[in-house]
């Protein structure tokens, strides 16, 4: 990940919340944090290196929760309007089941990492492709067809890039 995306993300993680350009304010939460033994444990079973920009962002990060926001006005709770969650590590197994049976044949190599439920977004990893190796899909199509049909393709750092540059209103790579 750039260095400087790193540096914003963990000001906003530190404050909690963000006001955007537009005056949105966005909420960073951290859901779990993990040292780098957990890590690699739980990475055994995943084709993901250490060097990899997605654990520096676990290490950092932790499963989280970024660029939400909630509509106040209408109920006396908060209402979740989006949000991006990171799932947790320990999780993605399960997670990637209950999207759907077939994803589980393609882990280690093919798998899902994060979620936006308000824009019914997937975000994950085809460690099968050489390059921009991270995906966005929606659920236009089936999750046994994302390989193959989606054109959103970029690196883990791009997209975060992506998200910072357009205070999340933006997930997919155009």
């Amino acid at each position: 990940m750039l260095e400087s995306d790193t540096r914003i993300l963990r000001d906003r993680f530190q404050r909690g919340t963000y006001t955007s350009d537009s005056g949105t304010e966005l909420y960073f939460k951290t859901n779990r944090i993990y040292n780098d033994e957990e890590l690699k444990s739980y990475f055994l079973d995943l084709d993901i290196s250490q060097e990899s920009e997605y654990f520096e962002f676990l290490i950092t990060f932790g499963a989280c929760d970024i660029f939400a926001h909630y509509d106040y006005t209408k109920e006396s709770q908060p209402v979740l309007l989006q949000s991006i969650e990171f799932f947790p590590i320990e999780n993605l197994r399960e997670i990637n089941v209950s999207i759907s049976n077939a994803l589980e044949n393609d882990l280690p190599r093919f798998f899902i990492v994060a979620h936006n439920a308000f824009l019914s977004q997937y975000f994950g990893f085809d460690l099968a492709k050489t390059n921009d190796t991270f995906g966005v899909f929606t659920i236009d199509s089936y999750p046994e067809e994302w390989r193959d049909e989606t054109e959103a393709w970029c690196t883990f750092s791009e997209w975060i890039n992506l998200l910072i540059k357009t205070d999340g209103r933006q997930a997919k790579p155009r």
